[in-house]
């Protein structure tokens, strides 16, 4: 049999009470985390509020005089409220967004915050994150965005090597398709071929009958050169022989080229007659012309004036020399030639009278 212990009532009424106290402690601690991130949110809320009646460039001023609150501090209230504020209860009504954030204490609240609205009570379930630490929870909140990641990128991956496999389907049946086509493209050379089988044949039988004649035609040409040869070697043989000349035909020549230079002095002689005949006319002209003179030259006047006129003769023809070089001169050399000519020509006007 067991022995019970001696126990007094003191002893079993204070451990009842201990109990008793651990449950309201509990309770207490938990009211207490839930008025806590209420209390947050109540006061982001307000903050947003004043931050929006605060002049601009004072909202830092205004809250270290007011509420002895840092910008950072404030921005942690107001995003709590974001977060979780819409459709936020009043503080003092039992109206929550989510119960499980509000079991929560203000900083673990906070540090959930960078999770998607609909992803974190589901977090909070799987890790149990009333029992862990603020770093234990930022710890777990890293690698599940690490693990977001390596998701995303795994997801990436698999649209890849989907898109990959798609491209290399189609890249396939279109494989496939050309396949198809290039056996009905072969089938047809297949049956053309037949036909320039039979045309190959026919052209090379036309090239060995070509052959054949440009054989013959070859033959030809050799035997032809050969007659060539023979009939060249004959004129060789004629050109040296050496021929007798013909008597007859040398006198025939001696007599043509006897009678041609006959003809050649013959010619000759009629035109020097002609030259003598035009020299005597030109004589008798020059007489005649020297008579006229000597007749106009009985007097002294009279050889005077044949003298003048041949003088004023040769002074126009001077005259007219002069002008048809000034012509060919540039302008200024030109006046000064005529303007010399001019004095000239005033100066023995004076001299004449």
């Amino acid at each position: 049999m067991y022995e019970m212990e001696n126990i007094s009532f003191q002893e079993i009424e204070s451990g009842n009470r201990l109990q008793q106290l651990a449950v309201e402690i509990i309770t207490f601690d938990r009211q207490a985390k839930i008025t806590a991130v209420s209390c947050a949110i109540e006061i982001g809320e307000r903050l947003l509020e004043a931050k929006d009646l605060v002049p601009h460039g004072e909202w830092g001023t205004w809250l270290k005089e007011n509420v002895n609150y840092s910008q950072s501090t404030a921005n942690n209230f107001m995003r709590l409220y974001k977060e979780y504020g819409n459709n936020q209860g009043s503080l003092f009504t039992t109206l929550t967004n989510s119960q499980t954030i509000m079991n929560l204490d203000v900083s673990k609240a906070l540090a959930l915050t960078v999770l998607p609205p609909e992803e974190r009570e589901e977090f909070v379930a799987e890790h149990d994150v009333e029992q862990m630490s603020t770093r234990d929870l930022k710890e777990a909140l890293q690698e599940n965005r690490e693990l977001k990641q390596q998701q995303q990128q795994l997801q990436k991956q698999l649209e890849e090597k989907d898109r990959q496999v798609k491209e290399t389907s189609a890249q396939l049946d279109t494989a496939i398709t050309g396949r198809q086509k290039m056996q009905e493209k072969l089938s047809e050379t297949v049956n053309q071929n037949a036909g320039y089988e039979k045309s190959l044949q026919v052209k090379i039988d036309a090239a060995k009958k070509l052959e054949q004649e440009k054989k013959a035609a070859e033959e030809k040409r050799r035997e032809s050169e050969q007659k060539v040869q023979q009939l060249q070697q004959q004129i060789d043989a004629l050109k040296e022989q050496k021929l007798q000349p013909d008597q007859q035909m040398i006198g025939q020549l001696r007599a043509e080229a006897e009678k041609q230079a006959q003809q050649q002095f013959q010619e000759q002689i009629e035109k020097l007659t002609q030259e003598k005949e035009r020299a005597e006319q030109k004589a008798q002209q020059a007489e005649e012309k020297n008579r006229q003179l000597e007749s106009k030259a009985s007097s002294v006047q009279s050889r005077e004036l044949i003298v003048f006129d041949e003088k004023f003769k040769a002074f126009q023809d001077n005259y007219n020399q002069l002008n048809t070089l000034i012509a060919k001169m540039e302008d200024v050399t030109a006046g000064k030639v005529r303007e010399a000519v001019k004095k000239l020509l005033s100066v023995m006007t004076e001299n004449l009278g």
